[in-house]
């Protein structure tokens, strides 16, 4: 006996559950295709360069000084956001835009946000 299977785009059966009742609902597979493509386009913003540096910054401001160390276990290991390396190629740029203060503390380095002058 042979089974016939259905064309690639062939509506399939999604069952879904919201709020605790169970119903079915077909979803096309241009529908599906654009729910993948949101997931894959959220992830890459969020790996983006610009979202890490900015990531960093923050975090910056907000413990008013945090080590390098710091930064790196938040951003690389609890996070996964990007490679060791590049974590400190982006912190390189930011020392280097002058955008926080930098206090080195025996090997370690600090970083403080930068105080804007006042007039």
């Amino acid at each position: 006996m042979s089974r016939v299977s259905p064309s690639p785009d062939a509506p399939k059966l999604v069952t879904l559950k919201p709020e605790g009742f169970w119903r079915q609902a077909f979803i096309t597979k241009a529908q599906d295709n654009i729910a993948v493509r949101e997931k894959i386009v959220k992830k890459v913003a969020r790996h983006s360069k610009d979202y890490v540096k900015n990531l960093i910054l923050s975090a910056i401001s907000r413990y008013d000084q945090i080590s390098a160390m710091q930064l790196r276990e938040m951003v690389v290991e609890e996070q996964g956001l990007c490679s060791k390396s590049t974590f400190y190629r982006i912190l390189e740029e930011i020392e280097a835009e002058d955008r926080v203060e930098m206090v080195a503390q025996g090997k370690e380095k600090a970083y403080l946000p930068r105080i804007a002058a006042k007039h």
